[in-house]
């Protein structure tokens, strides 16, 4: 009950469908909120590892693209320690998935401290023309 009030607004925001289930490897499913007045977190990514019989190490390509965050990014794994980094040209970034058998880990996304503000005013940008 905590994990879903706590990230509530990204869990019911627009969800992008990244690796579908195949009752073998991940799905992957990423959440994002492209309005950072709407909540701290940009982009939440969900893996679920089906498996049972064995651990799980690769790496997953996560599109940024609709979270709105366009050059850097602030990762934490579960509520770890977050760290910057950097969007590659196509707004993506890898994320490495270790992960138990039938398991489930998330990756929280927010814009890094100091670049929310002019995230907040890309959005809010509006051009006025008064006849005259």
């Amino acid at each position: 009950v905590a994990f879903n009030n706590k990230y509530r607004t990204i869990l019911h925001a627009d969800m992008v469908h990244l690796k579908r289930a195949d009752g073998n490897g991940i799905d992957a499913l990423l959440h994002v909120e492209p309005v950072a007045a709407k909540c701290r977190e940009r982009a939440m990514l969900v893996v679920f590892h089906q498996s049972r019989a064995a651990a799980i190490n690769t790496t997953l390509r996560v599109p940024l693209y609709y979270s709105g965050l366009d050059d850097v990014a602030s990762v934490s794994r579960m509520g770890g320690e977050a760290t910057t980094v950097r969007l590659r040209r196509d707004f993506s970034v890898t994320v490495r998935v270790e992960m138990a058998p039938a398991s489930v880990a998330w990756w929280v996304f927010e814009s890094p401290p100091g670049s929310a503000k002019r995230a907040d005013a890309s959005q809010r940008s509006v051009i006025t023309h008064t006849p005259g």
